[in-house]
């Protein structure tokens, strides 16, 4: 069953996933010498696949820093790994308004914890950074047909997409003990983050009934 919820700036998929760690950790691209230690990850960050090429392997850009947050924030009974070989990691920068988190695998007993450092990691690296940008106005000089935006205390120009507030995309897949799993798609403004983890923890805690 696939629940959707939408507005004009959120959407928020729910839906039935045949992905969960086994799969994941099958994969061909996955060698034999890291499979048996990721398969004991409480999270793994998975990549995206054939996203310009067959069969290419990506992740998006900003992932290392993401996964140091969250390994450096971690209770200690819990471990996040990369579902990928150490040599096949790349990064890829789209240029987009949103900030690509990536998509991840996590256990039930994880979902809790990982739910609030991803809401932490957001706050701190969207809205926090945006929040602390400098002051701007848009001012028109000499009834010119064309709108200036000027920083009021440096007095330098920026660019238009400065005024947009910051957006995020991320998914996640909870898998339970018995390998059942259910996908959660978020593409947003970085504000409503907290509100959709909530929901992601009361769904999922619903259908674990």
């Amino acid at each position: 069953m696939t629940h959707r919820f939408r507005d004009d700036e959120d959407k928020f998929i729910v839906e039935e996933s045949k992905e969960n760690f086994e799969t994941w950790t099958s994969k061909d691209f996955i060698s034999s010498e890291i499979r048996e230690s990721i398969k004991s990850a409480s999270i793994l960050i998975v990549p995206t696949i054939g996203f310009r090429e067959p069969n290419e392997l990506t992740f998006p850009i900003g992932t290392e820093d993401f996964f140091q947050y969250i390994k450096e924030n971690l209770p200690e009974n819990f471990t996040i790994d990369f579902c990928i070989n150490d040599d096949d990691y790349q990064e890829l920068a789209l240029y987009s308004n949103y900030r690509r988190l990536g998509n991840f695998l996590v256990t039930t007993v994880a979902l809790s914890v990982f739910l609030n450092l991803l809401s932490s990691y957001i706050y701190d690296k969207a809205i926090k950074e945006d929040e602390s940008k400098p002051p701007i106005q848009i001012i028109n000089i000499d009834n010119s047909k064309h709108q200036t935006i000027i920083n009021s205390t440096e007095e330098t120009k920026l660019p238009k997409k400065f005024l947009e507030a910051p957006k995020v995309k991320f998914s996640i897949t909870v898998v339970d003990r018995n390998g059942t799993s259910k996908d959660f798609h978020y593409e947003g403004p970085a504000k409503d983050v907290k509100n959709i983890t909530e929901e992601i923890k009361k769904l999922w805690d619903n259908e674990s009934k």
